[in-house]
């Protein structure tokens, strides 16, 4: 009988493709951690009765699901190492969304600003610093600020390229540790800002759009207005209007700049430009996005830790 059917010795390969059609081994944790953050969303949206937009958030959901398909495809073509690439950037945004998700749901809880705390941690730690006279010197020095503006939302962006340098580089489980460092980052700073909620440098030191009219990030102040409709009821609902930069401590511009510096310094080439460019995204982070000193200490603290647990996940 073997002999008539001569696709006999073949029989492994369904087990094959379904190996190919799981997702990479290393991808796992993150998985894992995606799925308890939805969970946890779903419980806080039934629990407070948040209304969920309909209309974009589906969009951008579908859109994930189909790039992960393609993933799938991909390896099954025998392409794994663009696959998991592109699986890599979708769980790299699926964090960040459930992390906005979960920002606004927890900020109902609604404790009283820490920004007088804050400031006084920053006097303790850097007794020279004078943030009155720094913001007069951005004043003066409009080019300075769109130009740290522009560093300052690289953020947006580099994770992508990132993660799909990594895997076509032959490193994929670095790639991987840095997926699932983004996540318990993300993770440690949202389970953090409500007991630490804060209005912002800018608001606490009492300066306005005009004191820095060159100033195009509008973190500064809108994260403020945003927290206050929350605390407020005004903001009932999951829509990407809602879904903005909330977190003050930790900073996530301070711990995400520590997370790409790390990955990028084993990419060939331009692996050293971009471990800089991390290193003024953290130092812009303060007058750029309101931050206060201790937060950007307090999120590099945290991805340090998070990539030491993250290089030991399986």
């Amino acid at each position: 009988m073997d002999a008539l059917y001569g696709s006999s010795p073949a029989l492994p390969a369904p087990r094959a493709t379904l190996g190919r059609l799981s997702p990479p081994a290393g991808a796992l944790p993150s998985y894992i951690l995606l799925g308890m953050m939805i969970a946890l969303i779903a419980a806080l949206v039934a629990r407070l009765d948040f209304a969920v937009d309909r209309h974009d958030l589906p969009l951008i959901v579908a859109m994930q699901f189909f790039l992960l398909g393609v993933a799938t495809l991909l390896r099954l073509r025998g392409f794994g190492r663009v696959g998991s690439a592109i699986e890599a950037a979708v769980l790299v945004l699926a964090a960040t969304m459930a992390t906005a998700c979960l920002s606004v749901l927890v900020a109902t809880i609604a404790l009283p600003y820490r920004d007088a705390a804050l400031a006084r941690a920053d006097a303790l730690l850097f007794p020279w610093l004078d943030w009155r006279a720094m913001f007069a010197l951005l004043h003066d020095r409009p080019r300075i600020v769109r130009a740290m503006c522009d560093i300052y939302q690289t953020l947006q962006w580099q994770s992508f390229l990132l993660v799909a340098l990594l895997p076509l580089a032959g490193q994929e489980r670095r790639c991987w540790q840095f997926v699932h460092a983004w996540f318990l980052t993300l993770i440690a700073c949202v389970a953090i800002f409500p007991f630490v909620t804060a209005a912002g440098s800018y608001v606490h030191y009492g300066l306005t759009p005009a004191d820095i009219p060159a100033l195009d990030v509008d973190t500064a102040w809108r994260q403020v207005a945003v927290l206050e409709a929350i605390r407020s009821g005004a903001i009932h609902g999951l829509t990407p209007a809602s879904m903005t930069g909330l977190i003050s401590f930790p900073s996530f511009h301070a711990g995400g700049a520590t997370l790409l510096a790390w990955g990028f310094r084993r990419i060939p080439i331009i692996g050293g430009a971009f471990v800089t460019l991390n290193i003024a995204v953290a130092a812009t982070a303060p007058l750029i996005g309101a931050h206060y000193f201790v937060d950007i200490l307090a999120g590099v603290a945290l991805a340090l830790v998070a990539l030491h647990v993250a290089r030991r996940m399986r």
